[in-house]
């Protein structure tokens, strides 16, 4: 697997804006990534042979025949991979008396498939036996479903008992997703 070239890079653009109205700090924001993955790597691109000397009683006698036990080769691997990530979130933070704030808030967040820049992805689907190639046959560009429901709504408080300020009870509650990327795909 030498030589390997691998190049990450992540563009991305955040924003946040905030709103003050009576007792409410609404806040709403997006937020748009790409991340690139590319990948050079030469694994055996002239093979490997193995010789146990199954056929001469000798692993040297059966090189210098050139009977080989077990022989491998693999192609190059030259991938170019694209992933995109979205999110928008709406909160307020209500303050409803002196000493109780309520936190509400819902967040989306969107990632797409891993794409590789030529369509050089294939998968196999165990249900028909057969190989499904990116952008192909109404396959889509990454070969999966994508999960496009990601609400995840936040609630919160913060409640100062007896509003001297000197003790603050805090909880909370909300649903997160884990948008972690493939970094390669064949």
């Amino acid at each position: 697997y030498n030589p390997t070239y691998t190049k990450s890079q992540e563009l991305g653009l955040v924003d946040t804006i905030t709103y003050l109205v009576g007792n409410h700090n609404v806040r709403g924001g997006a937020s748009v990534r790409q991340s690139k993955f590319d990948l050079f790597q030469i694994p055996q691109p002239r093979g490997a042979f193995r010789f146990s000397g199954e056929f001469t009683g000798e692993p040297l006698a059966d090189a210098l025949l050139g009977y080989a036990s077990q022989t491998d080769i693999q192609n190059i691997t030259d991938v170019k991979n694209t992933t995109w990530y979205y999110a928008a979130f709406l909160q307020d933070d209500w303050r409803v008396t002196d000493n109780l704030t309520l936190n509400v808030g819902l967040r989306y967040e969107y990632t797409s498939g891993t794409t590789e820049s030529q369509d050089r992805q294939s998968n196999f689907d165990f249900a028909t036996g057969q190989i499904l190639v990116a952008n192909q046959d109404g396959n889509s560009r990454s070969l999966i479903n994508v999960q496009e429901n990601n609400f995840a709504p936040r609630l919160g408080f913060a409640w100062t008992p007896g509003g001297t300020g000197q003790w603050v009870v805090r909880g909370g509650w909300g649903m997160f997703y884990n948008n972690q990327e493939p970094r390669t795909a064949f």
